[in-house]
């Protein structure tokens, strides 16, 4: 198929999702074209694996986490996405045993804002601010 100066061919048996990639030939030679939810995805995403201790184990995008009391995190991102309200945030910890009353945990968001995340934990049985061994975070949104 032809549109405008470009060539477009599905090629579906390079895709590692079952999706179609689509090549572009044009003025500067092949280019996969990538859907927009695609980049979203893949591009504009920050993510960070840290201990109770806020030690960082793994992150995208993450410039510093701030250890701002017992169960109490701020995340700053790196790159800042576009407004606090232009992406998502999604939250889970761990304990030794997330599932017992002594020891799982409430996740919360305290604040969302372009620059950072500050999310508490609390305690099930205790409803005290507490530790979690690992917590995860994850923010997909615009830059």
């Amino acid at each position: 198929m032809v549109l405008g100066d470009f060539l477009i061919e599905p090629l579906s048996l390079l895709s590692q999702s079952g999706g179609d990639n689509v090549l572009a030939i044009g003025p500067r030679g092949v280019e996969r074209l990538v859907h927009p939810l695609e980049e979203a995805a893949l591009g504009n995403i920050s993510w960070v694996q840290f201990s109770g201790s806020a030690a960082i184990a793994g992150h995208e995008n993450v410039s510093s986490i701030t250890d701002n009391g017992a169960g109490d995190f701020t995340v700053t991102w790196a790159r800042q996405f576009a407004t606090a309200s232009s992406y998502a945030v999604s939250v889970c910890s761990s304990t030794a045993n997330p599932f017992s009353a002594a020891t799982g945990h409430f996740d919360a968001l305290q604040t969302v804002l372009a620059g950072s995340v500050r999310t508490s934990f609390l305690n099930y049985s205790a409803a005290a601010a507490s530790d979690p061994t690992l917590t995860f975070i994850t923010a997909i949104g615009e830059f």
